[in-house]
């Protein structure tokens, strides 16, 4: 994954910044997937327990 942030300019830390701010968390082991959209912005999907809650 490193090589694909690195060929769009994105740090390590650009990516934990989009994950707290937009995922609301500062787990990346509570993500599912993670976008970079057409506008920049990265859009983060949280994976789901079994009770329906994200996180």
């Amino acid at each position: 994954m490193p090589d694909v942030l690195r060929a769009y300019h994105i740090s390590d830390r650009d990516l934990m910044e989009a994950i707290r701010l937009n995922g609301r968390t500062n787990s990346l082991e509570a993500v599912q997937e993670a976008f970079l959209e057409r506008s920049g912005e990265i859009s983060v999907i949280l994976k789901t327990r079994a009770n329906g809650r994200s996180g």
